[in-house]
């Protein structure tokens, strides 16, 4: 029984967009692997990053973080949402490093690994322009007048995030880079870690110790230098139904497409249902054997329709398999059609779809 619809990852593009990424850094290149690796399955690409070398992984929260754990003894794993009243011991027992962004946050691992006789090793997170999750400078000035707030706890790096990496010319990446001299100045002993993936492109002082990429190895691309990145992705599903359709007569939900012509209309099962954005309704396209086939009538939870008149008839059959991401339109540039971005197109497929990997 083969499924409806298939997510095929590429590892040796997964491998080929790290050592990139390697080559481009003066610093470590650590790895976001959060929301299972971007969709993609963080037990695979995580056991393919650290046959390349890479030993330093984030996630977005302790769930993520011992799932990791689980996965690799070895790996160094930060939990950038920080530590709660109640995970402290999550956090010893699966040695997880805790990205500190607030006060509160700093007292109640500080005061736990005070309990234990141990020093934690964690991330200081400074605000330095996001506005995100951080520590504000205020919060920072109290830290440097009294070191007891972190007498257990070890800040193995300072960390900021940049909001507009990915445009060179941006004012903001500078004010940033600059606020951030002056919190690595107030701990000399920590390393620094600044840019995601498209800040590794900006000028080489901003990398500092640690660089910590997502999109790139997933082969999302968010400016024209990033198009070193390959596109690691294909996925597709299979024509379950082709038919006729009258002049005059209506397709879908709420009959948003009308048949000004006779139509072959072929129908495939993946829908909203399966991370697939409604708002490709009635635009955009997919391949079928590198031809454009358009999309008509509305993206329904399981089910899409495409207009099939202009494809060559020895590919119109029961079987025969569509493409949505490919060579030919990469999750950006179907992302560009839907208004989002590559990140939502590929961390919304869902369980439906089949992973296969290739390359292992």
């Amino acid at each position: 029984m083969r499924p409806n619809s298939t997510l095929e990852i590429d590892l040796n593009i997964i491998r080929d967009n790290y050592a990139t990424l390697k080559q481009l850094s003066i610093a470590e290149v650590g790895a976001s692997v959060k929301a299972n690796s971007y969709g993609l399955g963080v037990a695979q690409i995580t056991e393919t990053l650290i046959s390349c070398g890479c030993t330093k992984f984030f996630v977005a929260d302790i769930i993520e973080g011992i799932e990791l754990r689980n996965l690799n003894n070895s790996a160094e794993i930060f939990v950038l949402k920080g530590i709660e009243q109640g995970e402290e011991e999550y956090f010893l027992n699966s040695n997880l490093t805790a990205v500190i962004n607030n006060l509160d946050q700093l007292e109640l691992l500080n005061n736990f690994y005070k309990m234990q006789n141990q020093k934690a090793n964690a991330i200081l997170h400074v605000e330095t322009g996001l506005n995100r999750l951080a520590m504000l400078e205020k919060e920072v000035a109290e830290l440097q007048g009294n070191k007891d707030l972190y007498s257990h706890v070890n800040f193995e790096y300072i960390m900021s995030h940049l909001a507009s990496s990915e445009e060179q010319d941006n004012s903001s990446n500078k004010s940033q880079l600059d606020k951030f001299k002056t919190y690595l100045k107030a701990f000399p002993n920590s390393k620094g870690s600044l840019v995601n993936s498209a800040g590794v492109f900006l000028d080489k002082e901003y990398h500092y110790d640690l660089v910590r990429p997502g999109a790139a190895i997933y082969g999302i691309n968010l400016n024209e230098k990033m198009s070193v990145f390959r596109n690691p992705l294909r996925l597709f599903s299979r024509l379950i139904q082709i038919k006729e359709v009258q002049l005059g007569e209506s397709l879908g939900y709420n009959h948003t497409h009308s048949f000004e012509k006779n139509t072959i209309v072929g129908t495939i099962p993946i829908g909203y249902g399966d991370g697939i954005f409604r708002s490709l309704s009635n635009k955009g396209h997919l391949y079928i054997n590198d031809f454009k086939v358009p999309i008509i009538g509305r993206v329904s939870m399981d089910l899409i329709n495409l207009d099939l008149t202009n494809l060559p008839e020895r590919f119109r059959s029961i079987g025969q398999e569509v493409d949505i991401i490919c060579a030919s339109q990469s999750a950006d540039e179907l992302a560009k059609v839907c208004g989002t971005i590559g990140y939502e197109v590929i961390t919304h497929l869902g369980n439906r779809i089949e992973r296969k990997y290739l390359n292992k």
